[in-house]
């Protein structure tokens, strides 16, 4: 089974990836930001990333995410879905919720 999928709504305007893994960590990372590089269209709006299985992400993980932010710019909108309270914490520590849009599982 592929970590990642992803499908296109609103006319290609939206992206949704699907993170497949438990762990968001230094061992999937890089294949994440290459993922993300080849689905990538600048026309896009928003992003949303159902992070709902992960339960714990690392450096590296939130380092992904944070690449995902930099490869969008500033005019497309970044959600978290499905954001656990174990990623969530680490997100809010890092004070990244200023960044990225949380919705928790229940959203």
């Amino acid at each position: 089974m592929d970590p990642f999928s992803h499908h296109l709504k609103d006319q290609g305007k939206a992206l949704i990836v699907k993170i497949d893994l438990t762990k968001f960590d230094v061992g999937v990372s890089k294949e994440f930001q290459q993922y993300m590089d080849i689905v990538w269209d600048d026309s896009m709006k928003s992003i949303t990333l159902d992070v709902s299985s992960v339960t714990f992400i690392d450096s590296s993980g939130v380092g992904a995410l944070l690449s995902v932010h930099k490869l969008a710019g500033d005019s497309c909108q970044i959600i978290l879905s499905g954001v656990k309270p174990p990623v969530r914490e680490v997100i809010e520590l890092l004070r990244l919720q200023r960044v990225f849009t949380l919705q928790s599982p229940n959203a």
